[in-house]
């Protein structure tokens, strides 16, 4: 028997496509403050378009962060005279960084300003996931153009049954269930009412509205792991040729000839966060998906393009960080929940920076508001350094094949809890107790200092097999 040569898929990517990842950043500047560009700046895109950025996808994350307006414009001086239209090829390539100006009509009336426009505030951002309102029936153009190429022969992504096969690799083993809208944004979900695009009939075996069809996708696990992280997420862009054509570099250069207005808008694999050696764009950057499952709802993934912009990998923390004026900012007030445009001062700026950052970097699944979890603690208590009802993990909830298996994390890893236990078996007798610990519970001594005995009991609840059990430390 001859054996097959080693799986290398990194060996194919094109050398282009590695070298795309090493250089520096398109970087997004607000027009509206003093200073240097570099405090100023409040997104960030890798250069991974033929050597530049996609003009359209630039253009709706912009527009996302400063409260979903689509009508600004991008420019290369502060004032906002020498406008950037966009290119024939569709990509931003020539310069470091660009402003991004509001028109001064939309820009005075989202701040609700009735000064002229010349004296003005600056036009506010949104700085986290949590504050952001889903723009119901008024998605970025090219968004609205999309139509999902979706196979009705393909059975609907249920949570608790198997997926058919990864969208994004077409590989049919080790598949997961993802979310768009992540499962421990379920306040967030709520508050925006998001339930309308999604039907409850279609949810079997979960009561949890973000099962729904409309907001799951099929992928394969690795993949699943980086869509996690926000390293990636699916946009729509502007595609020459049929499908078949979507094959080699997808990052090449077209040529005049080839951008035809025939142009079809399709949903792409764009990476925002490229690993330092460049696999993750060259393996994943602009490849064309397979069909998608019925029911999947674009305004579920224009929402998981908001969550990935909004990481704070890709939102500049330096418009946060480098604040020395107060900023003016679209945040949600954490007792009514709605809305509000307010100067936020640095200080507070720093403090919304760490709550964006601030995350357990254990995955763990949140309970519906209102209900517990197993520390006793609700929705919006799981831990400090949490504001406006933020979880404490960043990644969604799900696990490999649904939600039955609770042993299983947000992300379909398996939490490492300690098994049931009892003495004389298992991890007791596996390890068996400290030494000082037997002399002392042999001789019957007080405790002293550091010496104390530590017995393990498991709890009730936990007893009857079905799941991992949770242990209760018990100092006596």
């Amino acid at each position: 028997m001859r054996p097959r040569p080693a799986s290398n898929d990194p060996a194919a990517i094109p050398p282009s496509l590695l070298s795309a990842a090493s250089q520096p950043n398109i970087d997004f500047v607000h027009p509206g403050y003093d200073g240097d560009f570099t405090s100023t700046t409040f997104l960030s895109l890798p250069r991974l378009d033929d050597g530049g950025v996609c003009f359209d996808t630039a253009l709706a994350a912009c527009g996302l962060i400063a409260c979903n307006q689509w009508s600004g414009f991008f420019s290369t001086d502060k004032p906002g005279q020498l406008r950037v239209d966009r290119p024939l090829d569709g990509i931003l390539r020539d310069r470091q960084y660009y402003y991004f100006h509001l028109p001064a009509s939309r820009s005075a009336a989202s701040d609700c300003s009735s000064d002229p426009p010349s004296l003005a505030p600056p036009y506010p951002i949104t700085p986290r996931f949590s504050d952001w309102s889903f723009p119901h029936h008024d998605l970025p153009p090219h968004w609205s153009r999309l139509q999902l190429q979706t196979n009705l022969n393909i059975q609907p992504i249920i949570v608790g049954q198997r997926a058919s096969f990864c969208v994004a690799t077409n590989y049919s083993h080790g598949v997961d269930v993802a979310h768009c809208v992540p499962s421990n944004e379920r306040e967030w979900w709520d508050l925006n009412r998001m339930d309308r695009y999604s039907c409850s009939s279609t949810l079997l075996f979960s009561t949890q509205p973000q099962d729904s069809p409309a907001n799951l996708v099929p992928l394969r696990s690795d993949f699943h792991r980086v869509f996690d992280e926000r390293h990636l997420c699916f946009v729509p862009k502007a595609v020459e040729g049929s499908d078949s054509d979507s094959v080699g570099d997808p990052l090449a250069p077209t040529t005049l000839s080839q951008r035809t207005p025939q142009a079809k808008t399709r949903l792409l694999i764009h990476v925002v966060v490229p690993s330092p050696n460049g696999q993750v764009a060259g393996l994943w950057h602009n490849r064309a998906l397979h069909a998608l499952p019925p029911g999947l709802s674009k305004e579920c993934l224009f929402a998981r393009f908001a969550y990935t912009i909004f990481s704070p990998a890709v939102f500049s923390s330096a418009f946060l960080s480098g604040a020395t004026v107060a900023r003016r900012l679209s945040i949600r007030d954490p007792e009514t929940q709605i809305p509000g445009v307010r100067m936020e001062s640095p200080a507070n700026c720093w403090r919304i920076l760490r709550t964006a950052r601030s995350r357990s970097p254990r995955k763990r699944s949140a309970p519906p508001p209102g209900e517990a979890d197993d520390d006793g603690c609700g929705a919006e208590g799981n831990g400090a350094g949490k504001e406006n009802g933020e979880q404490e993990r960043e990644e969604e909830g799900h696990g490999a094949i649904g939600g039955d298996y609770k042993g299983f994390g947000d992300g379909g890893y398996l939490e490492q809890e300690a098994p049931f236990d009892s003495p004389g078996s298992g991890l007791l007798a596996q390890f068996g107790p400290d030494p000082a610990y037997a002399m002392a519970e042999e001789n019957n001594e007080e405790k002293r200092g550091r010496g104390r005995k530590r017995a393990f009991e498991a709890t009730d609840e936990e007893v009857n097999g079905l799941r991992l059990s949770r242990l209760r430390r018990q100092r006596f």
